[in-house]
């Protein structure tokens, strides 16, 4: 039986309020205790913690367990599953074993949690997103996109913000997946150039100009029309689709090793790196393609012809260029 003397308040999940990205299934859990009555002393003697996700459905109850007020109070929960907001209650027993009603509902958000074992995890969810279309046969999982299972547990968890809780949250490890996504440039431009959910053509489709906070904007109580969540892409392009990254060993020295996708025409970059614009283009033209190069004062370039082209006759496929301007031609390789 409840007693209306005793409250369970101030509850804290990992020393939080409202924690978000909790990144394992691992939580602590704390909370107040008061008389109702003025100057009542309450000792509390045993505890109930209840968790539900945000369908109503227990996941977690740890029964009442007999132990006097801690500082915290840690626990294992097994079902979370990353990228989703749970509720959680307390109620406690005072020393004369006299029950008190459960606290009002504390809320936490769980981040990208440790992989479980693929056998026991159900991959359904992400319907045709998990079928590369690098070829016609979309009956097939066996692309280069998904060739490792901790890739795939990565991309799942990113397009899991898009459904999740009506409040989609930040994505802070989505630069970083990107850039770790096996089959590299390829794969990913193949996703860049879709326009159904979740995708930054999707945005296009539906006659977005700025970042939506959430994949999915049929609804837009859930975000921001403007957010820097899914911003991470704009790296992507710099690193990637123009293919320059910096040398260890020099802050002055730059490696370019252009992408020319499939159905990429041209490509125009102007970028500073702190020695004035680095411009790059290039053009594709039937069999071959042109690239103009200028390079400022004090900056190095390596540049790395891509693969599935020929250089010039006699020039090295790497070559060390010093600040100029430079143009170069490069014919498709014939396939033996």
């Amino acid at each position: 039986m409840s007693s209306s003397s005793v409250a369970v308040y101030h509850l804290e999940c990992n020393d939080l309020d409202y924690p978000k990205d909790i990144p394992t299934r691992e939580v602590t859990f704390s909370w107040k205790v008061r008389g109702l009555l003025p100057k009542t002393g309450i000792c509390q003697s045993a505890y109930q913690i209840v968790v539900e996700d945000s369908a109503g459905n227990c996941v977690f109850d740890t029964g009442k367990i007999r132990e006097p007020a801690r500082r915290f109070y840690r626990h294992v929960l097994p079902l979370l599953e990353s990228n989703r907001k749970y509720s959680y209650q307390v109620k406690i027993w005072d020393e004369q074993d006299t029950e008190s009603d459960f606290s009002q509902k504390s809320y936490f958000i769980t981040g990208l949690l440790e992989c479980p074992n693929e056998e026991d995890y159900d991959w359904g969810f992400l319907g045709d997103w998990a079928y590369y279309e690098g070829n016609d046969e979309r009956g097939s999982r066996e692309s280069e996109f998904f060739s490792t299972f901790a890739a795939i547990y990565a991309i799942a968890q990113t397009v899991r913000l898009g459904e999740a809780l009506g409040e989609t949250e930040k994505i802070r490890g989505y630069p970083s997946i990107l850039e770790t996504i096996p089959g590299g440039r390829e794969a990913l431009y193949a996703w860049l150039e879709r326009i159904d959910c979740p995708s930054y053509g999707y945005f296009i489709r539906n006659g977005h100009n700025t970042m939506p906070e959430v994949w999915d904007i049929g609804d837009f109580a859930r975000g921001s029309r403007i957010h820097t969540c899914f911003s991470g892409i704009a790296g992507w392009y710099l690193r990637s689709l123009l293919g320059i990254t910096p040398d260890k060993a020099s802050c002055r020295r730059f490696h370019l090793s252009p992408f020319l996708p499939g159905d990429m025409e041209t490509l125009e970059v102007s970028v500073d790196y702190g020695f004035g614009p680095l411009e790059v283009s290039w053009k594709k033209q039937e069999e071959e393609v042109s690239l103009e190069l200028s390079v400022p004062v004090s900056m190095e370039i390596y540049l790395h012809i891509p693969q599935g082209y020929a250089p010039q006759k006699g020039s090295p496929r790497h070559l060390v260029l010093k600040s100029g301007s430079f143009s170069f031609l490069w014919k498709k390789e014939l396939s033996s």
